[in-house]
């Protein structure tokens, strides 16, 4: 009798354990401020687009198109403001030499490969308890009732979506995106930045070195993406700012003016006056009679 060969088959994608498998519904106008971790994370958009940061580089990520964080990469994400996008996460560990493939690319799904995803999310609802009732920070955890081989078919269709992908070797790479639009998202975001950094730094005296070194940027950056998205310097919103808390302030009569010019990290009261009448045509004392009238 013949002897039969038992091939072993190669391995080339596999997939040890997964972290997350999420279905977002985000607002048009969503920030995620970011995070890094030691395993891999794939964002697939359903619906609209994200702007995403990772590492150095920003770029678009539409409909239809996925892309990966390898570990320990930091990223953070937002909506453009327009359109509220549907976004699917799913993050997971592996060693494999070939997810390197993956690596600062822009993909685009065929149908038989979202069909794919659709097969996960499917099987996912019926082995993980809903992501409200677990939380990220904690892990997602399994329900006690899960359909027999499920789990198993989420790893072979996971497995299966990166082969098929990489078969293809159809993407483009992140930095081939259009940068007009990436750095117009990307100067919104960083003026963004610095507005919370001014909110959360209201009673201080802020110099524009210090939000250089908070935003790990030139000063010369950061006065000239402020301008053009704001049209007014840095340092005249700042004052802004502080005026506008000075009225809300002086409605709330619960301080001083001494004191609100020193809540406001001005040590001189005259100056704190003359600013506030430099700004709204009265002086705090005026302004406290309008609003009493």
């Amino acid at each position: 009798m013949s002897e039969y060969v038992r091939n072993k088959l190669t391995t080339v994608i596999s997939i040890s354990s997964v972290i997350t498998i999420l279905y977002y519904q985000f607002t048009k106008n969503y920030v995620f401020t970011g995070e890094a971790h030691p395993f891999w994370e794939f964002v697939y958009v359903d619906k609209g687009e994200i702007a995403i940061e990772a590492g150095l580089q920003q770029y678009i990520l539409k409909a239809g198109e996925l892309a990966f964080h390898k570990p320990d990469e930091f990223h953070s994400i937002r909506a453009n403001g327009t359109i509220a996008p549907n976004v699917i996460v799913i993050s997971f560990t592996s060693d494999s030499k070939a997810m390197d493939f993956f690596r600062n690319k822009i993909l685009f799904l065929t149908d038989q490969e979202k069909h794919l995803l659709t097969q996960i999310m499917k099987e996912s609802k019926d082995v993980f308890v809903p992501f409200e009732s677990s939380p990220p920070i904690s892990g997602m955890s399994k329900k006690a009732d899960s359909p027999f081989g499920a789990e198993q078919l989420i790893l072979h269709d996971l497995e299966k979506l990166l082969i098929l992908i990489q078969r293809r070797k159809e993407s483009i790479l992140i930095r081939h995106r259009s940068m007009k639009e990436n750095q117009r998202l990307g100067y919104v975001a960083l003026s963004e930045k610095i507005i919370n950094i001014l909110e959360e730094n209201l009673s201080e005296k802020l110099s524009l070195s210090f939000l250089s070194n908070q935003l790990s940027l030139s000063v010369s950056q950061i006065k000239k993406v402020f301008r053009q998205q704001t049209g007014c310097s840095i340092i005249d919103y700042f004052i802004t700012m502080k005026m506008n808390e000075a009225k809300r302030l002086i409605n709330e009569s619960m301080l001083n003016f001494t004191q609100i010019s020193q809540t406001l990290g001005y040590e001189n009261i005259g100056y704190f006056s003359r600013m506030f009448k430099i700004r709204t045509g009265m002086s705090p004392s005026e302004y406290a009679l309008s609003v009493k009238k």
